[in-house]
């Protein structure tokens, strides 16, 4: 069986793109993507915010140390804690406006906190602080004692702090850029192979492959297709891309665009590339053997149960542990490395030696998985009536 890509095979290509840049579907999800680049990186430095919320809403009534506002200042620094400060003459409007909502914390007469639900264990050590910070000078007074006679026990030297093993910046980064991969790649996989699926249905239920197939070979007319929706998968996502970086350029004043390595950004596309065209080669050979669009989805189960499993896989082994056997094992074997293999990269797991093998057995697959699929193409691509099997359809294109 040749799989030679001819001039015809290009015409298929070339045919199917821009079939497929037609419909209504392409233009709804190119749409989609646009949007989703720059929602993505407004949303990127918008919902952080949103989840930390604002500075914490505090107030003091009644009577009170002179210093504390000066020590609730200088406890909230030393612990990172963002507050606003309010004084209420009355405690009672102080509380009132507590249980409104409008404040979190208020203190009464340097004695009691008053919360209206739950009690926030950084506003509390933060007050009992400075309380105590505030009365400290009466209390050394009372005891006919002076601040520099305490002061060595108020304010002893601090122990020495040494880190054997100090952590990366960021270090929560990889695991998010891989998680976000897992998921694209996982979603591309699965749209752009409905897309071959559908097509490949459609054509035959309309007898449009049967024409196709009076100018060329069935493995042409399934490797053009392939190619064809794989040139328009990828410049919908450069598109979505693009849009993305122009977001970046218009408010990089105001985003923490963290460093990508080029090196993930090339794994990560040539792995997204080989697990489109191997997956999408499985996904023709199942549309081949149906021949009404209602019975698309119980022909792709068990390539969507495939994936899914790959998925699910890459998310709780790889993600948790990239160095693992398991995972290791993922990242090389053909069907789940387009997915595993950029994730481990993204952890900076892998060696290049392993990408470059990955990447090899992946090659040698998706020939593998063209010839197989071709097979069952062929056997089945002008069978009509029932679903037929896929070995059936393999058997049939023997004859």
């Amino acid at each position: 069986m040749r799989l030679k890509f001819s001039r015809r095979t290009w015409l298929v290509a070339r045919r199917e793109a821009v079939e497929r840049a037609r419909s209504r579907a392409f233009r709804i999800s190119t749409a989609v993507l646009l949007v989703l680049g720059p929602l993505g990186v407004v949303a990127g430095q918008v919902v952080p915010d949103q989840v930390q919320g604002g500075p914490a809403k505090l107030a003091v009534a009644g009577e009170f140390p002179a210093g504390t506002f000066d020590a609730l200042a200088e406890t909230a620094a030393a612990i990172d804690l963002e507050y606003e400060l309010q004084e209420f003459g009355s405690a009672d409007q102080a509380e009132a406006q507590l249980a409104d909502g409008k404040l979190d914390a208020v203190l009464v007469d340097g004695k009691t906190l008053l919360f209206r639900t739950d009690a926030d264990s950084e506003i509390v050590f933060a007050m009992n602080a400075a309380v105590r910070a505030a009365n400290l000078p009466a209390q050394i007074d009372a005891l006919g004692l002076t601040l520099e006679d305490v002061a060595a026990l108020i304010s002893p030297e601090p122990l020495g702090v040494r880190i054997l093993e100090p952590p990366d910046e960021d270090e929560k980064l990889p695991e998010a850029v891989a998680f976000i991969g897992i998921v694209v790649l996982y979603g591309a996989i699965v749209l752009y192979g409905q897309w071959v699926l559908l097509g490949v249905i459609e054509e035959k239920t309309s007898r449009v492959a049967e024409v196709l197939l009076g100018a060329v070979r069935p493995t042409e007319l399934m490797v053009g297709k392939v190619a064809g929706n794989l040139m328009l998968a990828l410049v919908q996502m450069a598109m979505g891309a693009v849009s993305g970086a122009i977001a970046v350029s218009l408010i990089a004043s105001s985003v923490d665009v963290p460093s990508v390595a080029l090196s993930g950004a090339v794994v990560t596309l040539v792995a997204m590339a080989m697990g489109l065209v191997f997956y999408a080669f499985a996904y023709a050979a199942a549309g081949a053997t149906v021949s009404r669009p209602e019975d698309a989805a119980s022909a792709a189960m068990p390539i969507v149960m495939v994936l899914l499993a790959v998925y699910l896989s890459s998310l709780l082994v790889v993600v948790k542990k990239p160095d693992s056997v398991v995972s290791v094992a993922l990242s090389l074997v053909p069907v789940s490395a387009p997915i595993a293999m950029p994730a481990r990269v993204a952890l900076g797991s892998p060696a290049w030696w392993e990408v470059a093998v990955a990447f090899v057995l992946m090659s040698f697959a998706i020939v593998g998985m063209a010839r197989l699929c071709g097979r069952i193409y062929t056997g089945a691509i002008l069978r009509s009536g029932p679903r037929i099997s896929l070995l059936g359809a393999f058997r049939s294109s023997a004859r």
